[in-house]
């Protein structure tokens, strides 16, 4: 059985980017194709808004990063209503609507984030960085 990981928005970005804030075993993570990787929706509609208001600088658009996303075998994870009904049982940890439909598709999916975010622990979340 496959290990499933699903990305958060700054370790795709890093990872994308080739930054040294993402650690070395979290690239090998992504990159071994044993892994089932996911990036939520959520986390290309947040690097849209941020593009568009200026607060994102990326080296390719966000075109090419979802087409390269698509090259890498990374799948991309709908927001499905089960995920929706989880975050109205979340408690406001956090209150980031796009940190927390993440954390819900992280427990309804049974999926390990890929996250520096602590956050993610009070909701019990799996997580590695």
């Amino acid at each position: 059985m496959k290990n499933r990981y699903l990305v958060d928005t700054h370790s795709l970005i890093w990872s994308f980017e080739n930054n040294k804030k993402l650690p070395q075993s979290m690239k090998n993570i992504i990159d071994d194709a044993r892994n089932e990787i996911f990036v939520s929706i959520a986390s290309l509609w947040e690097m849209a808004i941020k593009r568009s208001n200026g607060k994102l600088d990326l080296s390719v658009s966000l075109n090419q990063l979802i087409e390269d996303i698509v090259l890498r075998n990374i799948q991309i994870l709908p927001i499905n209503p089960s995920h929706v009904l989880k975050v109205e049982t979340l408690p406001f940890h956090h209150k980031d609507p796009f940190d927390r439909i993440i954390a819900a598709q992280c427990l309804v999916e049974n999926i390990t984030a890929i996250s520096a975010d602590e956050f993610l622990d009070e909701y019990h979340v799996n997580r590695v960085f």
